[in-house]
């Protein structure tokens, strides 16, 4: 395994570093009232990755697991918590490596690193997990970053994510239900016009960017199988399974 590789940012996606600055301070917490406003269950939904991990690697605690945009260390902390040794944590905005730090401390080796080009080899990790960090890569950039799953080659790939649901209405009302929730927690509760203003651009650039599980599936079915684990508002826990080659 790479233990320093070094961060090479291409241009297009180190602009998205700047987008979450102003939203990377106390983002979990925060976002908590987000769900909780929407009637939902923000740890639910971050403990799910962890959950169906545990349910399907019974030996998840000796295991390198590679977390992908960790963000502040909210995926992170259920594996650390659980024991686990050899948890990688990358990602590209330097303040949300800074919180996962200041959450996690030395439990957890943290790199500042583009998930489209990834400074592993194959077979480092054969545990790979997300939350609510795929969609954020640019769509034509997200091919980049599923070629590089595919090289890193886990035997499974949970990732808890911002899915497109297949039926519009539904996904506009889930999109809407969960803008009005921002406006109510950052505008109206917290006062935080610059974050929320972050995050309503955000959610627009994400609409423009939509990720679903077509693509999900375009790229990565044919190495493995891929289940939807969960449902959350907008968002959904997959399950990817690596197939036995004969």
């Amino acid at each position: 395994m790479n233990k320093e590789p070094s961060p090479n940012i291409p241009e297009t996606i180190s602009k998205d570093v700047d987008r979450f600055k102003k939203i990377s301070n106390n983002y979990g917490e925060l976002f908590t009232e987000v769900f909780a406003e929407q009637g939902l269950d923000y740890k639910q939904f971050e403990e799910s990755v962890f959950e169906n991990t545990k349910k399907l690697q019974p030996d998840f605690q000796d295991t390198p697991i590679l977390d992908i945009g960790v963000g502040d260390g909210a995926t992170s902390a259920s594996f650390v918590n659980a024991g686990c040794k050899k948890v990688v944590g990358i990602d590209l905005n330097p303040e949300m490596l800074k919180a996962a730090k200041e959450k996690l401390g030395d439990s957890i080796q943290l790199v500042q690193m583009d998930a489209t080009k990834l400074g592993f080899n194959t077979g480092d990790f054969p545990i790979v997990v997300t939350g609510a960090a795929i969609h954020n890569i640019p769509k034509e950039a997200r091919k980049l970053f599923w070629k590089e799953l595919l090289r890193l080659s886990p035997d499974l790939f949970i990732s808890a994510e911002k899915i497109a649901d297949p039926d519009s209405e539904k996904h506009k009302q889930l999109y809407d239900s969960e803008v009005n929730a921002i406006k109510k927690v950052y505008g109206v509760k917290h006062g935080l016009p610059d974050a929320e203003k972050e995050w309503l651009d955000h959610y627009e650039y994400d609409e423009r960017e939509r990720l679903d599980m077509a693509e999900i599936v375009d790229n990565i079915g044919g190495e493995y199988d891929i289940e939807i684990a969960k449902e959350v508002g907008m968002y959904k826990t997959i399950v990817a399974k690596k197939r036995n080659k004969k």
